[in-house]
């Protein structure tokens, strides 16, 4: 019995954050390999996360961090994967998005549970997010079409979402090209 115990333990520790308790980036790797038709990544950033942990202090940072992933926890369906990349980036791989503009209604409802100002160290916070939106519609890697489509919408000035399009797709592929060139 403590043997069975131990190895549940392990397993847990072995897939879930440790802080958040959502799954880590290894299982939603994994279930990105099995992603079905319909299937959409959000990649969630935290904006003034470093901020806070700088000024109010880690414990503050970590409070936060498990407020954000209880509000994005509620948005979450079943068969959904929410999992904490590291640090503030948070990701969430959303099963049968069949509805035209099924996508821009989660990310536009991520966006607005983060709106209400979080109470942390008996202070009032806002934090806003930048969210990259990826549909599986292709042979794309979606957690870098993801995380492209959030650094979009950072550099948009956050507080938005961004979706991976074929613009992005022809960066990506421009940017791929240039850096296999080698020296004359």
């Amino acid at each position: 019995m403590e043997r069975h115990l131990t190895q549940g333990t392990l397993v847990e520790h072995a897939t879930r954050d440790a802080l958040t308790g959502l799954w880590n980036r290894r299982v939603l790797l994994d279930r990105l390999d099995r992603r079905t038709p319909g299937s959409v990544l959000f990649s969630i950033d935290v904006a003034r996360f470093k901020l806070i942990n700088d000024t109010l202090g880690h414990h503050v940072g970590d409070e936060l961090l498990r407020a954000v992933t209880e509000r994005l926890g509620a948005i979450a369906r079943e068969g959904d994967v929410l999992a904490r990349l590291g640090g503030d980036e948070i990701a969430l791989l959303a099963a049968d998005v069949r509805h035209p503009g099924g996508a821009d209604a989660i990310a536009t409802l991520i966006l607005r549970a983060l709106e209400t100002p979080f109470e942390l160290a008996g202070t009032s916070r806002r934090v806003r997010a930048s969210v990259g939106v990826a549909v599986a519609d292709g042979d794309d890697d979606l957690l870098a079409a993801a995380d492209l489509a959030m650094s979009r919408a950072k550099a948009q000035g956050g507080g938005c979402f961004a979706t991976f399009d074929d613009d992005l797709r022809a960066r990506r592929a421009a940017r791929w090209r240039s850096r296999r060139r080698c020296p004359a």
